[in-house]
């Protein structure tokens, strides 16, 4: 296993087929698919089902993806170890992040941190806030925003950031609008029989959501389920409607004409970290990212580190 067969192996998996990732690896397909094919006789297995499109793995494959993350794991950590012995600020890290998050965060961080590093690299993975955490156990990424009640402390380093509330945007024909002064906390009893615009499965607000709802003593009315937040937002003052977001991305959102309201009840609130696996190594530049993407949350916040 060499690097990169790994990079080869890993980026024709993740695009599918061959053709895709000869392109995003500025390399030809027929050395592709011969680098595919050593790599399969020195394993002694095929690594890729050809007879499904887009490509599948085999069980072995399976085996040799889970390994080859591992590798490029190891090898980024033997990476950042020799550049800080080194003193260079130089090298590369792989950031998990939700898109929500990412449109939020990223525009502050990243100009501030490029600055700082500009020979330092940063891959982003954007994903449903709900498929970040596996990023991090699969050593798909080295660093990831999410929230605390998202993945299991046990085989991870939670760095917290701050306590992200719970907020409640509503239409200005809504009976909270209409009643309750914006910014006044909110009980989630005065909730009950409200008409709710709701977010799919898959993402972190679904699960947010979900968990409010459960504790109403009433099923609440859901007018439209749909993917995106910014859509919930203009659905939610298009039809006098509520919805739950969270704190930190509320400046992205076209809040309009919405009343925003903090909930009440502290149980909704949850504790955003950067979190990492045990074994990750966190270079210099890995922890001033750390630390700007703090310092941009509690900015946005208007609080202080």
């Amino acid at each position: 296993m060499t690097s990169r067969q790994v990079e080869y192996i890993i980026t024709t998996y993740e695009e599918g087929s061959i053709s895709k990732a000869a392109q995003k690896l500025f390399v030809s397909q027929p050395a592709l698919s011969q680098s595919i094919q050593l790599a399969e006789r020195e394993l002694g297995a095929l690594i890729f089902d050809r007879k499904h499109s887009p490509l599948t793995l085999t069980f072995a494959g399976e085996k040799y993806i889970a390994s080859a993350r591992e590798f490029q794991a190891l090898e980024l950590k033997l990476q950042h170890e020799i550049a800080d012995i080194c003193q260079e600020n130089s090298g590369r890290f792989r950031v998990g992040i939700s898109m929500l998050r990412g449109a939020a965060l990223l525009p502050h961080i990243l100009p501030a941190f490029s600055k700082k590093y500009p020979k330092v690299e940063i891959k982003l993975f954007e994903k449903g806030s709900s498929s970040i955490a596996p990023l991090i156990s699969q050593n798909i990424v080295d660093l990831a925003l999410l929230t605390s009640d998202k993945v299991s402390q046990k085989h991870m380093v939670m760095i917290p950031l701050c306590i992200e509330r719970t907020m409640l945007c509503a239409g200005p024909n809504t009976r909270i609008a209409r009643t309750v002064k914006p910014g006044t906390p909110v009980s989630i009893h005065e909730l009950e029989n409200a008409p709710f615009i709701s977010i799919k499965a898959g993402h972190g607000l679904h699960e947010l959501q979900n968990n409010v709802f459960t504790h109403l003593n009433t099923s609440p009315k859901i007018l439209f389920e749909i993917e995106s937040a910014v859509m919930g937002m203009q659905l939610a003052a298009a039809c006098d409607a509520l919805m739950l977001c969270p704190q930190t991305i509320m400046h992205t959102l076209p809040v309009g004409s919405l009343s925003i309201y903090p909930l009440a009840e502290e149980q909704f609130n949850r504790t955003l970290c950067v979190g990492y696996r045990h074994d990750t190594y966190l270079s210099r530049y890995m922890k001033d990212f750390i630390e700007l993407t703090k310092a941009c949350i509690l900015e946005n916040l208007g609080e202080t580190a």
